[in-house]
């Protein structure tokens, strides 16, 4: 047991049982300091991210998490636009269920949805505690480097701010890999 118990608040649109990898890491960090004898409650979509037919419980503990799902934070992946409509849904629905929890101490936030941090930033700065930042990819990068966007558009310019915002509200960025710290610091106009 931890001298000092903290109660950290995980947001994610994808949590075991889901298959998803983004989902297992998270539970690895969720479960761990669970195991220390920290407070740990993630949100998430209650339904698979690659399957949305898949429904999961909508409250369970799953080794010593409480895991909280929300409705409608996933409409599968047809096209950007669902996946960004259903994160744009779980991430509103992650903000009224965040306010309403007492004694958050650190929010922890990656990259699936897309649209998370915001949530993130939102509840970090309303209760006024530290954002804790693990990104698994670069949005909107990924989409430049395929050619299936241009940098100069509105989406990436978007994303851009997003990500600014983001990188300057946490307390902490856990990359990925030296690579990704400079590219993160590069989208944070940070130098170093």
């Amino acid at each position: 047991m931890t001298a000092t118990r903290r109660n950290f608040v995980f947001l994610t649109q994808v949590y075991p049982p889901d298959p998803a990898a983004l989902g297992q890491h998270l539970a690895d960090a969720a479960e761990e300091l669970a195991r220390r004898g920290h407070r740990v409650t993630v949100m998430t979509a209650d339904r698979g991210f690659d399957d949305p037919s898949q429904k999961y419980n909508s409250r369970e503990t799953l080794n010593g998490v409480d895991v909280r799902r929300l409705p409608f934070g996933s409409f599968g992946k047809k096209s950007i636009a669902v996946r960004l409509a259903s994160g744009a849904v779980l991430m509103a629905q992650e903000i009224i269920a965040g306010l309403t929890m007492r004694n958050i101490d650190t929010i922890v936030v990656s990259t699936s949805p897309p649209l998370g941090p915001i949530a993130a930033v939102v509840l970090s700065r309303l209760k006024r505690v530290p954002l804790k930042y693990w990104p698994m990819d670069v949005n909107p990068d990924q989409m430049v480097a395929l050619e299936k966007i241009r940098r100069q558009s509105m989406l990436v310019k978007a994303f851009d701010s997003m990500n600014r915002v983001v990188l300057r509200r946490a307390s902490s960025v856990v990359a990925l890999d030296e690579k990704m710290a400079d590219l993160l610091g590069s989208k944070s106009d940070i130098s170093g």
